[in-house]
């Protein structure tokens, strides 16, 4: 027996590499221990390294393998301590209580204000020059002094506080030389207003504080009353020019509070007026200033919100500001007669159409506020603004424009517009034609030819709210529900003229054939759509059940109605042009099913069933 050869070569150069893997499981050994002394405790002296005697590498051609690398050696985080809980009491904490003490004090100086230049008045104090004097002058004093404190440690808090006043202060002097003692014109009275407010709200820009321009405008809007005598249009012109004062801030600042207290003052101010010329009987010259003020407020939040669209998409206080708005014209447009309370809704309408036109890039729910802000008033300008039946028409023509705009675009705002205008339309169009006047011939000749053209109006409507719900909507039974309702309006317009036709043309024999005729129509319809769902896989069973819907309900007519109600040849006529359809459309479904099991013998592809 042979015994193999060995290589020595070979025994030295492993030889070599177990020794070189020996210092390299010592070094990784050493490195080992040292990590571990690092988190169990404090860095301790590492022992000098000593080195192993290295032997002279041995040379081998080198061996190819995959390098081999040992995994890196994270440290583990220690948790980070929790932050002290403070607990200290809320009134004790920095900044709380100077912040209170200088409110407080700010509202008690105002109000001294407006009894050193209103209620001293009434009392008979010193006279009126001099009570306007020391008002003005004490306002200037306390906007000097807030200037003077600003600059020193801890003064920002006072500062603001004197500066709020001041300016308050100065903003209602002038309302009462305006308004109350007639020293200075209206429209002086007000560009110098306007020049006192926007000089607070650059103050409070200069110094980045919202608390400021929130306390001048709110200080304003609390106090103007007493100085203007309550509710009257001196109040009114100076609450808007407030607003327009503090909107250019938008620009720079995301302050909401301000938004909100610039916006409400005048919007409650213009609904508590609307409201008492409801009650009381107000001249139209008088309601004239209030309508203006509303529309300067409606613009004044379209234009503070335009400004802005470019810092943020979606701003929730600039929306409801301009909602708001629009809807304190829109309540003050009602004190007027109907031309001009129509026009006035028209315009806040268009206005706002403009807005959605000129910026398609707004986001959804930019576009669903004020596309509903612009539906409302478009039905109060349709409403309050025409006649009945031009009304009705004109809903249901709006309902079926936004329909078909919802349904090219695919815009579902557009078409919850159009199914908005849809119910008013149809909800007024079945108070001048409903069903019980379709079901007696006395009641039918009440609605007249009047009623023709919105019937029409309400078949278009239904064909636009149908392909709103196909393109639409996106849930199966939602869009189906949404389509079926369309269909019932538009079944209910064609009965109706084909009734209200046959009753002014042929009177009570006309009324007869009338009937005959909506029964096949809806027949028709039935045929049709059970048509469509035979040539058509995309929802074939919502097509079918609708067909089948819509031919059992002309069925039922024919025999619940029909065979009471006619007589002779429409009763006939009837009957036998839905029996044809019915066998006609009942051949059809048999070819096809005939069709299909010819198919599926031969090994062809399966096919929808019905």
């Amino acid at each position: 027996m042979t015994t193999p050869s060995i290589d020595p070569r070979l025994v030295h150069v492993l030889s070599g590499e177990v020794a070189s893997l020996q210092q390299h499981l010592a070094r990784v050994g050493h490195d080992l221990g040292l990590l571990r002394q690092q988190l169990d405790g404090p860095p301790m002296q590492a022992p000098p390294q000593q080195h192993p005697v290295s032997r002279p590498p041995v040379q081998m051609p080198p061996v190819q393998g995959p390098p081999v690398s040992a995994p890196p050696i994270r440290s583990i985080p220690r948790p980070m301590p929790a932050p002290p809980r403070d607990t200290t009491p809320w009134w004790q904490r920095d900044g709380v209580v100077s912040r209170v003490l200088a409110a407080a004090g700010a509202a008690v100086t105002v109000i001294g204000v407006v009894m050193l230049v209103v209620l001293a008045a009434q009392s008979g104090w010193f006279g009126p020059g001099p009570r306007v004097a020391a008002g003005a002058l004490l306002s200037g004093a306390l906007v000097a002094a807030s200037h003077r404190v600003v600059a020193r440690p801890g003064g920002r808090v006072g500062a603001v506080a004197l500066a709020a006043t001041g300016f308050a202060g100065l903003y209602l002097d002038l309302a009462a030389v305006t308004a109350l003692y007639g020293w200075v014109h209206p429209v002086v009275g007000l560009v110098v207003g306007l020049g006192v407010a926007a000089l607070g709200v650059a103050v409070a820009t200069r110094w980045s504080s919202q608390s400021l321009a929130v306390m001048v405008v709110a200080g304003i809007a609390a106090l103007a009353p007493v100085v203007t005598g309550g509710i009257t249009p001196a109040l009114l012109a100076f609450l808007v020019v407030v607003q327009i004062a503090a909107s250019p801030v938008d620009v720079r600042e995301q302050w909401v509070w301000l938004r909100v207290v610039r916006t409400v003052p005048v919007v409650g101010a213009v609904l508590l007026a609307g409201l008492l010329a409801h009650v009381e009987t107000v001249p139209t010259a008088d309601l004239l200033p209030l309508l203006v003020v509303a529309g300067l407020s409606f613009g004044t939040a379209v234009v503070a919100w335009w400004t802005t669209l470019a810092h943020r998409a979606v701003d929730p206080a600039s929306l409801a500001s301009i909602a708001a708005t629009a809807a304190a014209v829109l309540v003050t447009a009602t004190l007027f007669s109907r031309p001009v309370a129509g026009g006035v809704d028209a315009v806040v309408a268009l206005v706002l159409v403009a807005i959605l036109i000129a910026r398609r890039e707004l986001v959804a729910t930019v576009r669903l506020v004020l596309t509903a802000t612009a539906s409302v008033a478009v039905a109060s300008a349709l409403v309050t603004g025409t006649a009945d039946q031009v009304r009705i028409l004109a809903l249901l023509l709006v309902a079926t424009t936004a329909l078909l705009v919802g349904a090219r675009t695919r815009s579902g705002v557009s078409a919850a517009a159009g199914a908005f205008f849809a119910l008013l339309g149809t909800s007024a169009h079945t108070q001048v034609t409903s069903v019980d006047s379709l079901s007696s011939p006395v009641r039918a000749l009440d609605s007249g030819w009047a009623s023709v053209p919105a019937s029409v109006a309400m078949i278009a409507m239904a064909v636009a709210g149908v392909l709103a719900a196909l393109r639409t909507i996106e849930d199966t039974t939602l869009r189906a529900l949404a389509a079926g309702l369309s269909g019932v309006a538009g079944l209910f317009g064609a009965t109706a003229v084909c009734v209200i036709t046959g009753i002014e043309i042929g009177g009570r024999t006309g009324f007869l054939v009338g009937h005959g005729a909506a029964t096949i129509v809806w027949m028709t319809v039935a045929v049709a759509l059970l048509m469509r769902g035979l040539s058509d896989a995309t929802g074939a069973r919502a097509v079918l059940a609708a067909g089948l819907t819509v031919a059992a309900s002309a069925i039922a007519k024919l025999f619940l109605f029909d065979l009471s109600a006619l007589g002779g040849l429409p009763r006939a006529a009837a009957f036998l042009v839905v029996g044809m359809m019915l066998l006609g459309i009942g051949t059809r479904y048999a070819r096809s099913f005939a069709d299909r099991a010819v198919t599926a013998d031969a090994g062809g592809p399966a096919t929808r069933s019905h």
